[in-house]
């Protein structure tokens, strides 16, 4: 699992002239739209640092140029998303190779049909976490629940983003928006447990927006063990056993709350 640094943020220094702010502004948003494969209005302004408003002209500006394509949704969280044309991912394959990148950008999914939408508020959370944690400096790389998929393999956990910080570091990121059943918790822990135990990655970060949802992982943590369960021919689930967890590995376990998470729900 691959993490990818954040490519144009470093460079704002070295911007002389309104003109160079401005394309790296729309590099950024690109960047991240092309990255997550698509975002939002809002989450355009908390990236670019905007907090009057201004991000609207720029989509508007960047829309009528063809870089991007604003498209309503019946969402209450998000009345449109954006993504990008192709036009726009020929424009950041360009910046990319400006800034000494010799990456070459996958293919885009630009038929916004084809986006999967169902957990629209859940991408949106994660993307939402990330930013948050990039912009406190927790974070300097990360790779999305989308580049993952390419190396996910069967049977292994993914998480809803890896972060890294460092040292080559690799954190799982898991957005908790609603609580578990004891049944669901106990399953997730166990996976990401392997993920520990098989070294895919160093520590397991969870966020949300609920302190009790934290609590509870907490506590199952703080138990010791956590039970294993499986599926009968009839598809009915019974306790199998437990798993053991060392206070070492418990330890590797990040929790933080992030009220901002709580504006998905108007």
């Amino acid at each position: 699992m691959l993490l990818k640094p954040i490519e144009f943020r470093d460079h704002l220094d070295e911007c002389s002239t309104d003109r160079e702010v401005g394309q790296l502004r729309l590099y950024s948003a690109l960047d991240w739209t092309f990255r997550w494969q698509f975002t939002t209005a809002a989450l355009i302004a908390d990236l670019l640092g905007s907090t009057d408003r201004r991000h609207y002209r720029w989509l508007t500006s960047w829309e009528r140029q063809d870089l991007i394509r604003r498209t309503p949704t019946l969402s209450p969280i998000a009345r449109e998303v954006i993504t990008l044309t192709r036009m726009g991912v020929s424009a950041l394959q360009t910046a990319l190779a400006g800034i000494g990148s010799e990456e070459l950008l996958p293919q885009y999914q630009h038929d916004v049909s084809r986006i999967n939408l169902r957990n629209l508020t859940h991408s949106l959370a994660t993307q939402i976490a990330v930013l948050k944690l990039i912009s406190a400096g927790k974070i300097d790389c990360y790779a999305t629940e989308h580049e993952l998929a390419s190396t996910s393999r069967k049977g292994v956990k993914q998480p809803d983003a890896l972060l890294g910080k460092a040292e080559n570091t690799r954190i799982a990121l898991e957005v908790e928006l609603t609580p578990k059943s004891h049944r669901l918790l106990d399953q997730a822990l166990i996976a990401n447990i392997d993920l520990l135990r098989d070294k895919k990655v160093d520590g397991i970060w969870y966020v949300s927006h609920v302190p009790a949802i934290l609590n509870s992982i907490r506590r199952a943590l703080e138990s010791g063990h956590i039970t294993k369960w499986r599926r009968d021919d009839q598809y009915k689930w019974s306790r199998n056993g437990r798993v053991v967890i060392e206070k070492a590995e418990s330890a590797r376990f990040l929790f933080q709350h992030l009220p901002e998470l709580a504006r998905l729900y108007p």
